[in-house]
C-alpha cells in the first residue's frame, strides 16, 4: 500500500465498531480506533495492540484499505481529467492560430484509460473474509474461547506457510479449521448455532456483534424463536440485518415463521 496521497481522514464503518465493541473492553476498543485512523492517514501503526485487539484490527483492515484505494483511485481520475481538459485547450489554440478561425480546430483525443475495477478482492480483503468464517467456525462448534482459538490457529498454519503437516498447501481454511476443532476442547454449542452459522457465511453478513449476540434457538407451536442478547439501543438494526436469514432458516428448519426474541 503507498503511504503517499492518503485520505485526511479515516471512515469507520458501522458495523464494524458495534461488532469491535461486543468483543473489546472501551480501553481496547480505543487503542485499535487509534490504530485505525494512524494506518489510514499514514499507513503505520504507531499503538501497541494485545493479541485479541491484533486480530480485531487485522480483520478491520481490508474495509481501510478498500477506502484508501478508492480515495487513491478518484485522485488518478481527477489528475488525468485535468490533465485531458489541458492538452483539449492547448492543442485547440495553437490550432486556431495555425490555420484561421475557418478551420475547426481537431481536439486531441481524450486518453483511455482502463476503469478500475472492485470485482477481484484483494489479499487483504480476502484474509479479512476468511478469518471471519474461522472465527464463525469456532464459535459454531462452541469453543471455549473463540479469540484465543482463532488466533492460535491462525498462527500456527501462519507459520508453516499455510500447509499441513504433509506439506501439502491449505486451499481451504474453513476445512483446516474443522481439523483443528479435534485438537482442542469444546463445550456443547448452543442450539441452532451451526444452522446460524452457515446463513450467515451464505449472506456474507461479516458483524461479530451478530455472533455474539446469539443466544440459542427453540422450537415454538408454529415457529422457531432465536433468542438474542441485544442492547435495546440497536435492537431494531440487528432485526433489519436478520431479516432475510429468518427467512432461510425458516426453510432450513422447515417452519412457517422464525422470530428474533430477548
Amino acid at each position: 500500500m503507498e503511504t503517499n496521497n492518503r485520505p485526511n481522514a479515516a471512515l469507520i464503518n458501522r458495523e464494524w465498531y458495534e461488532s469491535a465493541k461486543g468483543i473489546l473492553s472501551p480501553e481496547g476498543l480505543g487503542r485499535v480506533l487509534v490504530a485505525a485512523v494512524d494506518y489510514v492517514l499514514s499507513g503505520d501503526v504507531n499503538v501497541k495492540l494485545s493479541e485479541p485487539e491484533r486480530i480485531v484490527f487485522t480483520m478491520c483492515r481490508p474495509m481501510l484499505d478498500s477506502d484508501i484505494r478508492k480515495y487513491q483511485e478518484r485522485c488518478v481520475r481527477n489528475a488525468q481529467n485535468a490533465k485531458s481538459r489541458f492538452e483539449r485547450v492547448a492543442a485547440s489554440g495553437s490550432e486556431s492560430q495555425r490555420v484561421g478561425a475557418i478551420t475547426t480546430p481537431t481536439p486531441t483525443p481524450t486518453p483511455t484509460t482502463t476503469p478500475t475495477t472492485n470485482d477481484s478482492i484483494s489479499p487483504e480483503e480476502k484474509e479479512g473474509e476468511e478469518k471471519f468464517l474461522v472465527y464463525g467456525y469456532f464459535w459454531s462448534v462452541g469453543s471455549q474461547s473463540v479469540v484465543q482459538e482463532c488466533t492460535a490457529f491462525w498462527n500456527y498454519y501462519e507459520a508453516l506457510g499455510w500447509k499441513n503437516n504433509k506439506g501439502a498447501a491449505i486451499v481451504n481454511k474453513l476445512s483446516a479449521a474443522r481439523m483443528w476443532k479435534r485438537q482442542y476442547e469444546t463445550r456443547e454449542p448452543k442450539a441452532g448455532a451451526r444452522e446460524w452459522f452457515d446463513v450467515m457465511r451464505r449472506a456474507g453478513i461479516c458483524d461479530y456483534n451478530i455472533w455474539n449476540a446469539y443466544g440459542g434457538a427453540e422450537r415454538a407451536e408454529d415457529c422457531v424463536c432465536v433468542h438474542m442478547r441485544v442492547p435495546e439501543e440497536w435492537r431494531a438494526d440487528c432485526v433489519a440485518k436478520c431479516g432475510h436469514l429468518l427467512t432461510q432458516l425458516a426453510k432450513l428448519w422447515k417452519v412457517p415463521e422464525v422470530r428474533l426474541v430477548p
